[in-house]
């Protein structure tokens, strides 16, 4: 009985494989998409590959800009702690 049951799940599966690749190629629909469809993805995908660019370069330009503010805050800070040294100092 075991053997039956075994012997037929196994025809069963090769019967499937068989089923599903017919002369090498997919019996699927996978084939069935559209060209224009993957074309207007690409054209997707390029614009906002770009637009990635460009937030990239503002966030960069942002970021040199805080950076900038910071080393004039730190200037302005060590100065007037320089200024009032000599303050006390005198």
């Amino acid at each position: 009985m075991k053997l039956t049951y075994c012997l037929s799940s196994v025809v069963l599966y090769f019967s499937v494989v068989v089923l599903v690749i017919v002369n090498g190629q997919p019996t699927t629909d996978d084939d069935d998409i559209d060209k224009a469809e993957v074309a207007e993805l690409r054209e997707e995908l390029a614009k906002v590959k770009g637009e990635l660019a460009s937030v990239k370069t503002e966030h960069a330009s942002r970021i040199g800009n805080l950076e900038d503010q910071l080393a004039a805050a730190v200037d302005k800070i060590d100065t007037q702690r320089d200024a009032s040294k000599l303050n006390t100092v005198t």
